[in-house]
């Protein structure tokens, strides 16, 4: 198990805002989740093409089966986590889609989410 993770909740870079990222410090990794719930929420998010530009890896999460057909064609994507509502199953489909030009510079990216939590930690 992988203990030096860092990840954060709608992380906000220029005019992106991620759903989840995170850092894998041992791999020197950034990872993007984008959620999509619909069919059309996917088609419409018109960023997301892009957002491989700011990470190694990029994974559209989704319980939408039309969605995850969708994403299987898209070759920005690195791979699919989709929860199969009728077998109670999560499972992940990844492809050999990693991005190694990544313009995210990952101890920005860590020192941005630490900074933004450790007023509210320190406060305890």
């Amino acid at each position: 198990m992988n203990k030096c993770f860092i990840s954060d909740i709608e992380y906000s870079h220029n005019n992106y805002r991620f759903d989840v990222i995170g850092v894998n410090l041992e791999e020197n990794k950034i990872i993007i989740l984008e959620t999509k719930v619909s069919l059309n929420d996917y088609k419409k998010d018109n960023k997301k093409d892009n957002y491989i530009e700011c990470c190694n890896e990029l994974y559209i999460i989704t319980n939408d089966y039309s969605v995850k057909l969708e994403s299987e064609k898209n070759r920005n994507i690195t791979g699919i986590i989709y929860y199969d509502t009728l077998r109670n199953s999560i499972n992940v489909y990844k492809n050999d889609i990693t991005n190694n030009n990544v313009k995210l510079n990952k101890d920005e990216v860590v020192k941005k989410i630490y900074n933004k939590y450790w007023n509210k930690i320190h406060k305890i």
